[in-house]
């Protein structure tokens, strides 16, 4: 059986990207959320999938297997906004996966 962890207990983009995930599956979607980080910013952006969804927040992709999580939270981030920055994209997957990854802007 896989440990049981509190949700305080986890860093915000994780809390974050669980509630994302919760959010896309809420909405019958597959359940990732995605949160792109920046060191100097902290959490910049949120995305969560929508396959499933028949429109969402302006810019960000709904209604196509297109619809990832990771697709919608850089669709959020304006262009040039974070070109300075390291920026981090934590996802958070079914089954307890977490992929972090970094991109250098």
């Amino acid at each position: 059986m896989a440990a049981r962890v509190e949700r305080s207990l986890l860093e915000l983009p994780w809390r974050l990207a669980l509630e994302q995930g919760w959010e896309a599956f809420c909405a019958g979607n597959p359940p990732v959320g995605a949160v792109i980080t920046a060191a100097d910013d902290g959490v910049v952006a949120l995305g969560r999938s929508r396959f499933h969804d028949p429109s969402g927040p302006s810019g960000q992709l709904a209604g196509t297997p297109l619809a990832h999580s990771e697709v919608n939270a850089l669709a959020r981030l304006a262009p040039g906004e974070h070109a300075a920055n390291r920026l981090g994209v934590m996802v958070r997957l079914p089954g307890g996966s977490h992929q972090p990854a970094t991109a250098v802007g």
